[in-house]
């Protein structure tokens, strides 16, 4: 008892090197599996309740993605976005004798709820232009979620290769969302824009759909998010807005572009109450995606249109005020910030009597 065979072979024990080879391969065939199933969970999850179609972007937070495609048959709504990722036409050599107008925003220029390319704003501004004999070709550069920081880089990046005669900056509402965070303010005085791209372990994280979904089961719900809003304002983040559009004007101007920087219109009224019961569309949602309180956010729409007015003041930027005078009927608008197509027609009046106006539409 308890002697060993002496015939038989000692086993032979893995060194400490191979153990944990065989640990890290275990473990990246679970997770490579893990990621697998989730990343197709997200495609089916896609097909099934279609998204906007953006990406991560290492520059600007998110972007369209290339060539893709988005319809909500549920609620008429569809998108096509182009080589370059832009809602819209492909965009081919820019025309002798063709004025090229780019309008840069977030997703009211992108046309959030617009039923389609052609109903958005830049879409009809082209439309109305050309009807009025000028020979326009206007691009639409707005992204949802795109702060005025990622319209200026988005321009340096890209943009101005596509050499436009007319730039038409639609921001106000995302830059205001972002009021109270310290890396609006450090991003805004980051002059190369190299200087923004997240490093490659990061954007490992941002694409991961196996990651996505842990981060969304940690995330708070919105009843919980609404329970903390904050009653804060921070001037320092409208001083960073005013440089994010000083920047676009000044390298526009270095590129022979003559800058217009629209006031931004909403439908929110002054009170949640008085929205409530002035049935201002889908109010509950955006007010949910709000970080401040309402009186906050009351506050900050008024100082950043006056920041825009500051902007084009102290610059040789172009002011198209639009939110001055246009109506704040419900009808025109699809959310408390986004128009319906009868809104998304009346801005590109806006802007097409205003570039009329200006004599910034003859020919070069």
């Amino acid at each position: 008892m308890g002697e060993t065979d002496p015939g038989a072979e000692p086993r032979r024990r893995l060194s400490t090197r191979k153990r944990l080879a065989f640990m890290v391969i275990t473990l990246s065939v679970l997770l490579g599996g893990a990621e697998l199933f989730f990343q197709v969970r997200r495609q089916v999850r896609r097909a099934r309740k279609p998204r906007i179609p953006t990406r991560p972007d290492p520059y600007t937070g998110l972007a369209l993605r290339k060539n893709a495609r988005y319809e909500r048959a549920d609620q008429n709504r569809r998108a096509k976005i182009n080589a370059l990722g832009f809602r819209g036409a492909e965009i081919g050599d820019k025309q002798p004798g063709v004025l090229r107008i780019a309008c840069a925003g977030g997703s009211t220029t992108y046309g959030l709820y617009a039923s389609d390319d052609d109903k958005t704003w830049p879409f009809k501004l082209g439309a109305k232009l050309r009807e009025r004999g000028h020979p326009v070709e206007v691009l639409n550069f707005g992204c949802p979620g795109w702060t005025a920081r990622s319209s200026a880089t988005n321009l340096e990046r890209k943009g101005y290769a596509l050499k436009p005669d007319v730039i038409v900056v639609y921001h106000a509402y995302n830059d205001l969302m972002s009021n109270l965070e310290d890396a609006y303010v450090e991003r805004s005085q980051i002059d190369d824009p190299e200087q923004l791209k997240t490093p490659l372990a990061v954007r490992y994280f941002e694409y991961s759909a196996l990651l996505d979904f842990i981060a969304s089961r940690l995330r708070k719900g919105p009843k919980e998010a609404l329970k903390e809003k904050k009653d804060a304002f921070r001037e320092q983040n409208v001083e960073a807005f005013k440089r994010n559009l000083k920047r676009i004007v000044r390298r526009g101007g270095e590129e022979g572009a003559r800058v217009f920087l629209c006031t931004f219109p909403t439908c929110y009224r002054p009170t949640l109450e008085q929205s409530r019961a002035d049935q201002v569309p889908d109010i509950e949602t955006w007010y949910e995606l709000c970080p401040m309180t309402y009186p906050n956010l009351m506050k900050g729409l008024v100082r950043y249109n006056a920041a825009v007015r500051e902007v084009a003041q102290e610059t040789e930027a172009t002011l198209i005020e639009i939110k001055e005078t246009y109506p704040m009927d419900v009808k025109l608008y699809a959310s408390p910030l986004h128009h319906s197509d009868p809104g998304e027609e009346l801005v590109a009046k806006y802007v097409a009597d205003a570039l009329e106006q200006s004599g910034a539409l003859k020919a070069k």
